[in-house]
């Protein structure tokens, strides 16, 4: 991997029910957004999360995996009992869409499903790690969260430790491939600490 490639992106923003309104052709001009806006970057993982807001029902639930599994061509990807979609692009880039907008729930889910089938399955943090992150095999180097600086998004607990993150002041609507460009491009300039802090 060149020093400018980044393994794996964070993207949050919007909210389930926003996701959940959006149609087939939206959706996939959306993940064109994401793979074009962070393709200097050539990452070969994009997560996608929403920032807030509540979660969807199960009916709900049912139209998205509809949606996701026929009309926007993703697979449904369970890892330690919890379900993500994964769209595979043309670009190599697979993009992990997860609607829970609540990390405290994905966390407390993939900890209990352990416990329950696979008492000592986790040897260390790293394999924890590896589990809230799944598909995805690497931690993210960046995180871009679509909102103000001063609120942290309900969807990310894990995901920050070592990451950078860039803030964009925008909606999730507004987001086009430039916003993310710009995003990558903030990261590069960056010295980065690995989660120390400036001495």
């Amino acid at each position: 991997m060149s020093e400018d490639s980044l393994g794996h992106v964070v993207i949050v923003g919007g909210t389930a029910h926003e996701w959940a309104d959006m149609s087939a052709t939206e959706w996939k001009d959306r993940l064109r957004v994401l793979i074009e806006g962070t393709a200097v970057a050539h990452p070969r993982w994009i997560t996608l999360m929403p920032h807030s807001g509540p979660s969807l029902s199960l009916s709900e639930c049912d139209a998205w995996n509809v949606l996701f599994e026929h009309d926007v061509k993703t697979q449904a990807v369970t890892t330690h009992g919890w379900t993500r979609h994964v769209f595979d692009s043309d670009a190599g880039v697979s993009v992990v869409i997860d609607p829970c907008p609540n990390a405290q729930t994905r966390f407390t889910s993939i900890l209990e499903h352990v416990r329950t089938h696979g008492p000592g399955k986790f040897a260390s943090e790293n394999d924890l790690g590896r589990a809230v992150l799944a598909p995805a095999d690497v931690e993210p180097d960046l995180v871009v969260i679509l909102g103000p600086a001063d609120r942290m998004p309900t969807s990310l607990v894990w995901e920050l430790g070592y990451s950078e993150l860039v803030f964009l002041d925008l909606h999730w609507g507004d987001l086009v491939a430039s916003h993310l460009e710009i995003a990558v491009d903030d990261f590069h300039r960056r010295q980065r600490r690995f989660g120390g802090l400036d001495s």
